[in-house]
């Protein structure tokens, strides 16, 4: 919770599926903080309280969470 790294919370959150991301991406262009809270809402399984109570703390792992879900690099190739 501090920049010197001396208190921490712990936050359990599962990845975000397509549904999810989907469901955030209707709303990403025109409110970006409302999709972040979709992903959040939707991706929290628990942990301790200032996970949802700090509000930095929850920008902090809506952050994280847009990076878990990972686009990966696919070629096509005609058969």
């Amino acid at each position: 919770l501090d920049d010197e790294g001396k208190s921490t919370v712990t936050c359990y959150v599962k990845k975000p599926d397509l549904t999810i991301i989907g469901a955030a991406s209707q709303v990403a262009e025109s409110n970006p903080l409302q999709s972040g809270l979709i992903l959040f809402d939707n991706c929290y399984l628990g942990g301790d309280p200032e996970t949802k109570d700090n509000e930095e703390v929850k920008m902090s792992v809506m952050v994280e969470l847009i990076k878990m879900f990972r686009i990966r690099k696919a070629t096509v190739k005609n058969v």
